[in-house]
């Protein structure tokens, strides 16, 4: 009897992490790494940034301040339709110089 409460839990767990693996779905641009966001400092130009992370899926600029860019370098993936949260990963570049960066979970 016992073993068939162990055999239940660990289908349970399966499950579940199966599950919540297909809930966060992000794709990245092609060429961006972690190790390479982690080389992004402030001061590098836009040209390193590409160099290190690749051309990002999209680039918004400001109306205001037309100097300013945010560069996204991730999406949500194609398993978008399961979804509940991607990775959302960008860097912020003021006069092509970044300026800031940020990753955080971003839910839909």
């Amino acid at each position: 009897m016992r073993a068939f409460a162990v055999i239940g839990v660990v289908l349970i767990v399966t499950v579940l992490g199966i599950g919540l693996s297909k809930s966060f779905s992000t794709r990245y641009s092609r060429g961006y790494s972690e190790e390479g966001f982690k080389r992004v400092e402030i001061g590098m130009s836009q040209a390193e940034v590409r160099a290190v992370l690749g051309i990002p899926h999209y680039s918004i600029l400001s109306i205001y301040q037309p100097s300013n860019e945010l560069a996204v370098y991730s999406m949500v993936g194609s398993e978008k339709r399961f979804a509940i949260a991607y990775q959302h990963c960008e860097v912020h570049f003021s006069n092509d110089v970044v300026v800031g960066k940020s990753k955080r979970l971003r839910f839909r």
